[in-house]
């Protein structure tokens, strides 16, 4: 008799009656016990890499690391890959493993124990009733430091008096917080909607619409003592200053965007008048601007028709005290630390599809700097935020995405919902349809 080494977990003995022990016998039973003992070390080490996956995901690990193993869970990736089973197609698990390397189009997935990140990528925001305009456009505010800044902090605002500073700064802090892997805006919409019908509902808007009325809220909830009205102006200089008096210089939409802007009227007789005004926005009538260009449009030619010189009818000369047909230009006071740029691209037939514009612009001939301290004269912005929307209408239908740069990666980010994912500038400039641009100052040269 002869007596085999009994594997583990498993008695197997052998008797051989013959005179001659069949030695490829022996050789076929080894190589049969060896093979079931790798089985059951394979299927060990499965298991046991299951077990710390299922840990993972129930310990909502800040940056859980997902490896190409997974197995036996339905995964459900944002953007290209749907229901993915890995038990079932172990082709797609290259896919999974690519995907998840390259961090190309998604930087979530959901699996039935809920959402989990799948790298540092920046927070994304929940589409959960049409509100990709509102998305894109929050993303856009949250990377202007300056705005970010003022509304990390909701304790600092009154929920009652000062709902959209509130609403908006618990998005601000829902970004930054690094316990959760998206942020739902749903309080700021519901504001939204209650003080104005166009953002009020399951429907889409236009995110022009929505910039205008979050300024118009932010300026209005935060309590400031205007001057009485005074329109006596006796030179350009006391012009500037009486205007802006009727600016909040602590508000944090004033400190970031508004710039004062003055219109030069000339009248046949010679005589100049002025009219100092102030903006949070730079709008440019792209259908107009069309015409004016034959058709090419870039932004460097929208600021060249925003601040040509036109010609008035029937003008009143305060100096001639008379009417006349006079010329008028504008020029700008005051450098923001931002430039927003609202695009108006028209609708239906009449629409204005594509538009040029650089990482990069210097603005310096459509000032007037004499108000202007020398060490303030910084004429070059940079793009960080872009609103940019797909499809057939920019309120009804389509989609409405954002690219903003992170200062931090010192990259730009495509922000799709809760999907986000790096692109080059070149990508944006070939693919966005931009409704709203955000260029912030900076000290770069233009090259």
């Amino acid at each position: 008799k002869t007596n085999l080494k009994k594997p583990h977990n498993k008695a197997i003995s052998y008797t051989d009656s013959s005179k001659g022990n069949n030695k490829d016998n022996k050789h076929k039973i080894e190589e049969k016990i060896q093979k079931e003992e790798e089985k059951k070390t394979e299927q060990k080490t499965q298991k046991e890499e299951k077990r710390q996956i299922e840990q993972k995901i129930q310990k909502e690990e800040k940056k859980p690391e997902v490896k190409n193993e997974i197995e036996n869970f339905n995964f459900n990736i944002i953007n290209d890959i749907t229901n993915l089973k890995t038990e079932e197609n172990k082709n797609n698990e290259s896919i999974w493993a690519q995907a998840c390397s390259n961090n190309l189009n998604f930087s979530l997935i959901s699996t039935p124990k809920g959402y989990i990140k799948l790298s540092d990528e920046p927070k994304g925001l929940y589409n959960f009733s049409l509100n990709c305009y509102m998305n894109s456009l929050l993303q856009c505010f949250y990377h202007i430091k300056g705005l970010r800044a003022s509304f990390i902090d909701p304790s600092k605002y009154s929920k009652e008096t000062q709902k959209v500073c509130y609403s908006l700064s618990e998005v601000m802090k829902g970004l930054t917080d690094e316990k959760e892997n998206y942020y739902s805006p749903n309080n700021f919409k519901q504001t939204l909607g209650e003080i104005n019908k166009l953002f009020a509902g399951h429907k889409g808007a236009d995110v022009s619409d929505l910039y205008r009325t979050v300024i118009d809220s932010i300026i209005d909830e935060i309590p400031y003592e205007y001057p009485e009205e005074n329109e006596d102006y006796e030179n350009k200089k006391q012009n500037y200053e009486e205007a802006k008096k009727d600016v909040d210089p602590n508000n944090p939409i004033n400190k970031e965007l508004t710039y004062f802007y003055e219109t030069i009227y000339r009248c046949p007789e010679g005589y100049n008048d002025h009219s100092v005004q102030n903006d949070s926005s730079i709008v440019f009538e792209l259908l107009k601007i069309s015409e004016y260009t034959n058709g090419k449009i870039d932004i460097n030619k929208c600021f060249d028709y925003n601040f040509r010189e036109i010609s008035n009818n029937e003008f009143f000369c305060s100096k001639c005290n008379c009417t006349h047909t006079s010329t008028s230009r504008d020029k700008l006071l005051s450098l923001p630390k931002v430039l927003a740029l609202i695009l108006n691209r028209g609708k239906g037939k009449q629409f204005v599809d594509k538009v040029e514009f650089g990482e990069k612009i210097n603005i310096q001939e459509y000032v007037d700097d004499t108000f202007i301290e020398p060490e303030k004269r910084k004429y070059n912005y940079r793009l960080i935020g872009v609103s940019t929307h797909s499809g057939s209408s920019s309120s009804t239908g389509g989609h409405y995405i954002a690219y903003c740069y992170r200062e931090k990666e010192q990259e730009y980010y495509c922000f799709n919902d809760t999907s986000t994912y790096r692109v080059t500038f070149d990508e944006i400039k070939k693919y966005a349809e931009p409704y709203i641009l955000f260029y912030e100052q900076t000290n770069d040269i233009i090259k």
